[in-house]
């Protein structure tokens, strides 16, 4: 628990000191950020992933920001997160990332994002 909290606290500090400080003129958009440890159970990533798409109906049009632990994890959420999108009718758009390429990025405009439906490509975060 304590890991989490702590990956979760430099996550958000990160975002913040990013925004507050050297975006000024950039206009955030609406993202919801899901951080994912490599211990949690699939079935309960599959139960938050679905909980995402079930709130946002196809009026919405917000995004999912995933940020896993490692790339094995992100190339599961990616699958998981694509069949459930397939299956329904949502506005929800999910991008997936790793904490060491998070951590790494230099800015927003970094691409360290990859859109579940198209994961070959990266994306930075003011493209999102």
């Amino acid at each position: 628990m304590i890991g989490k909290v702590c990956l979760k606290h430099s996550l958000l500090r990160f975002s913040i000191d990013s925004t507050a400080s050297k975006f000024e003129s950039w206009r955030p958009k609406d993202f919801v950020l899901e951080v994912i440890e490599a211990g949690l159970p699939f079935y309960s990533i599959r139960r938050k992933i679905a909980g995402y798409i079930k709130h946002f109906d196809s009026s919405d049009d917000p995004s999912l920001l995933v940020v896993c632990e490692n790339s094995y994890l992100e190339r599961q959420v990616q699958r998981l997160a694509a069949r459930l999108l397939d299956r329904n009718d949502s506005g929800l758009k999910v991008y997936t990332t790793t904490v060491k390429a998070l951590l790494g990025a230099k800015n927003r405009k970094t691409a360290v994002w990859s859109d579940v439906t198209e994961p070959e490509g990266l994306l930075a975060l003011e493209g999102i």
